[in-house]
């Protein structure tokens, strides 16, 4: 009887070893998206794109004086004359208008990877649509890019 216990344990044993060498267990492979590698343009190929990880505000109903806040996967280049040139503020309920952003209103105090948007005055009031566009020409300090440009939105409020 021992011998038939041995020979099971021993077939089991192989038939485990055979099942993991198989690769039946390497669920968790790690993938990389190809839509956050660059192609062949702002370094080399395989670099993450320069991304925003959160912009604010996003939600409707936010005060008239609220700062704009865009923050990115990566350390950014911190020139404000060139994030200004890159972020576009606009109303887009009618009367539709672009609110001018100049490098004054560009801070970098919220840590490197942040850009505040402030003081270009209060909003129109009464529930008012906005668009804020970052484009591409944004540079991260390791030279890459985004990919595309990051559109969001957000509603004034009477307050």
């Amino acid at each position: 009887m021992k011998a038939v216990s041995a020979i099971i344990i021993k077939t089991a044993w192989i038939a485990l070893v055979a099942f993991y060498a198989s690769g039946c267990f390497d669920d968790a492979k790690t993938v990389i998206p190809t839509e956050i590698l660059v192609p062949n343009t702002s370094g080399s190929a395989g670099t993450l794109n320069l991304t925003v990880e959160d912009a604010d505000p996003v939600t409707p109903a936010i005060p008239r004086d609220t700062d704009i806040v865009v923050i990115f996967n990566k350390d950014i280049n911190q020139v404000a004359a060139t994030v200004a040139a890159n972020i576009v503020l606009r109303r887009t309920t009618a009367p539709a208008a672009t609110v001018p952003i100049a490098a004054g209103n560009v801070f970098f105090d919220m840590g490197p990877k942040t850009i505040r948007l402030s003081g270009f005055g209060p909003l129109d009031i009464s529930f008012i649509d906005y668009q804020v566009t970052v484009n591409t020409g944004i540079t991260a300090v390791d030279g890459s890019v985004m990919a595309a440009a990051f559109v969001f939105t957000f509603q004034t409020d009477n307050f």
